[in-house]
């Protein structure tokens, strides 16, 4: 079974697998034939992903780079899902949003 949380080699933050351990799920993935799996939009996110944390991993705050790829992958209307308890952290983020020229609208965990 894969054990992701304990591994001390991630080939996987490198790209390579010869070191990989043998429970290591990467060893096993032909990456073209995943890749296959999945639409032109799919793809378009997975690179918008990868750009932003290549640009400004640990470097950014997590809601820049949020912001970064929602303008990467050209979405405009955000939602957010939030606990009851962070109702004061959600709102402060959907101002950041709406700020920066996202449309926003907001969930509760207790909505029902």
């Amino acid at each position: 079974m894969p054990n992701c949380a304990h591994c001390t080699v991630r080939s996987c933050n490198n790209g390579t697998t010869e070191k990989a351990p043998a429970n290591c799920p990467g060893r096993f993935t032909d990456k073209e034939k995943e890749l296959a799996r999945y639409s032109k939009d799919d793809k378009r996110t997975f690179v918008a992903a990868a750009e932003v944390e290549a640009e400004g991993y640990c470097q950014k705050v997590r809601v820049q780079e949020i912001m970064d790829y929602a303008y990467k992958c050209g979405y405009k209307h955000l939602g957010v899902a939030h606990c009851i308890g962070l109702r004061n952290e959600a709102r402060v983020f959907a101002d950041i949003l709406k700020a920066n020229g996202f449309e926003v609208e907001t969930v509760c965990c207790k909505v029902g």
